[in-house]
Order: structure tokens, then C-alpha cells, then sequence
């Protein structure tokens, strides 16, 4: 397994090609967007931030707000946390058979390990944001800082990274340290923005995706590359976005010619952009049809017992 990721405008991290495009976005993450530059490989079709807009220090402080404030009707909010975090369970419990032991890495504010504790399990959640207020033992426990801060011995049925590993430094180094944690037979769980959806073409530079705080951007095959290294097997992608608004039916779909010529005739000098578009998204529903809908994708491994 490769040791760490290192970004540049070069050569891709993932597999080394030098054949990359260069992204010119915007943050949706500020309050007022940050133009930033994404560099594409179009050999794995990973991607990532080059240069970075946002230090891992200011990470910690951003993250440590948008807890604090709470913001109802956003990520943030606790009533959305909260279904997301049943949603994240419900996909947990249907690949393993519980209670047990649970670490949840970059836990939040904590919401999800509330859910997996009321459903008998034991939870650890453990996140350099922590909300002050949530630091305690017992169950949950909830622990401010990083995996190095727990005990060597202490190893888990299942550790979860939900919407985790596009944030950090060295995302090799976090999933290896993730599955350090786990118990033989035990089952890790990642969640992240896919990049190889229709949805991301269809937004082009405005992609919802594209924060200041988002390092990079995974497609499934190069994160089942990623586990398939740490020698997890039975590696499955999940068939839903793990969101109360998503679902299969206004999932994004290919737009119909009609919509193409509409548009164009609205604004003729986006014909060949909104040509293009459609050449690409129709592209990418034909390639990955298993994952092209899906936004944010979720993976299961098992580490043989």
C-alpha cells in the first residue's frame, strides 16, 4: 500500500499518470466562495485540490463552528444529522449482525454513535472537533482528538469514516489506521462524493462537492483499490445515497435532446458547452452504470477473521 497521497499539478497521487486536466471552481463551504483549482487525472479519474485553499488548522476551526452553530436545514443541522446517522446505521446493520463494537473516526459532533448506542451497541466516536460540551466516558464515549489517543489494545467490530476521508492529509494513512482498529472479521465503512457521477458533470464547476475543505475527490474503483491494499475483502459499493432527500427515482438522470435544444436556443452560446455535457454525462451513465447516479457513495470490507 502506498504510504501517502502527495498532491501537485503533475502527476495524479493515485496511479502516477502525468495525462491530468486542470478544474477552475468555487467553494460552496464559505460564506463567500473561494475560487480554488482542481486537478483531474484521465487515466483514474481521481481528483483533487492543487493548490489548497484551507490549512488543516483552519479545518479544525471551521468544523469546530458549524458544530457549535448547528445551522437547522444544512448538514450541520442536528435534525438532518440525525437521519443521515440512521440512514449510515441502517447500512451498517445490514452488512453485520450486532450489537457490538463500534469506533466511528471523524465522528462529528457524535450524532451517529448517539443513534448506534440507543440500538444496543457499544460506540466510540473520536473527532479533533469535537463540541466541547460532548467530550465524556460511558456509552457513547465521545473523545476529542485523534485515533493515536486511544489505546493500542483497543480494536472494534466496526469502524465507519462518513464523509471523512476527502477532508484529511494522507487519506492512505487514515484508512490503513482505520483498519488497524478493527477485530478479525471486523467490517469498515467509508462514505464520500463520487467523481465519477452524472451528477458531477451535470453541475460542472459548481458542483456542490467542490469545498475548500474537501482535499479530494474518490471514485469507488480507486477507494476498493484502496481497501483491497489494507487486505479487506467481500468490498461492495452500496445502491443508495445515505440521505432523507435522495432517491432512486429524482436521482440525476441523462438530459433528453429536448432539454439540450431548449437550452441552447435560450442561450445559444452554451450549445457546444451543453452538447458536450450531454456527450459526457451519457458517457459516464454507459461506463459506470452501477454508481454513475449516485453522488455520494458508501463501501463496505471485512478484514478476514
Amino acid at each position: 500500500m502506498r504510504a501517502e497521497f502527495l498532491a501537485n499539478g503533475e502527476l495524479c497521487p493515485n496511479c502516477g499518470t502525468s495525462d491530468l486536466r486542470k478544474l477552475l471552481v468555487e467553494s460552496h463551504d464559505d460564506d463567500v466562495p473561494v475560487p480554488f483549482t482542481v486537478f483531474a487525472c484521465n487515466g483514474c479519474h481521481f481528483a483533487w485540490q492543487w493548490p489548497r485553499p484551507r490549512t488543516s488548522d483552519a479545518s479544525k476551526d471551521y468544523f469546530e463552528q458549524e458544530y457549535e452553530a448547528e445551522r437547522e436545514g444544512t448538514y450541520f443541522g442536528s435534525d438532518n444529522r440525525r437521519k443521515i446517522a440512521e440512514l449510515e446505521f441502517g447500512y451498517v446493520t445490514s452488512k453485520v449482525s450486532g450489537p457490538g463494537s463500534l469506533l466511528d473516526l471523524g465522528g462529528g459532533d457524535g450524532i451517529f454513535c448517539e443513534v448506534a448506542a440507543q440500538n444496543g451497541w457499544t460506540a466510540t466516536c473520536i473527532d479533533p472537533a469535537l463540541p466541547a460540551q460532548r467530550i465524556a466516558d460511558g456509552n457513547p464515549r465521545f473523545v476529542k482528538g485523534l485515533p493515536e489517543g486511544l489505546s493500542d489494545s483497543e480494536l472494534f467490530d466496526v469502524v465507519t469514516l462518513w464523509d471523512v476521508i476527502e477532508h484529511v492529509e494522507n487519506p492512505v494513512q487514515v484508512l490503513r489506521s482505520a483498519v488497524e482498529r478493527l477485530k478479525p472479521g471486523g467490517h469498515l465503512f467509508v462514505e464520500t462524493g463520487n467523481f465519477q457521477s452524472c451528477g458531477r458533470i451535470e453541475a460542472g464547476a459548481d458542483w456542490w462537492c467542490y469545498q475548500s475543505d474537501h482535499r479530494w475527490y474518490f471514485t469507488p474503483p480507486v477507494i476498493e483499490s484502496l481497501m483491497q491494499s489494507t487486505d479487506l475483502e467481500s468490498i461492495d459499493i452500496h445502491d443508495r445515497v445515505l440521505r432523507p432527500w435522495w432517491s432512486a427515482d429524482n436521482a440525476s438522470r441523462l438530459p433528453g435532446v429536448h432539454s439540450v435544444v431548449t437550452g441552447s436556443v435560450r442561450d445559444p452560446r452554451a450549445l457546444f458547452q451543453n452538447i458536450r455535457r450531454f456527450r459526457e454525462m451519457k458517457h459516464c451513465a454507459r461506463t459506470w452504470p452501477k454508481w454513475s447516479n449516485i453522488e455520494i457513495f458508501a463501501m463496505s470490507g471485512r478484514l478476514p477473521g
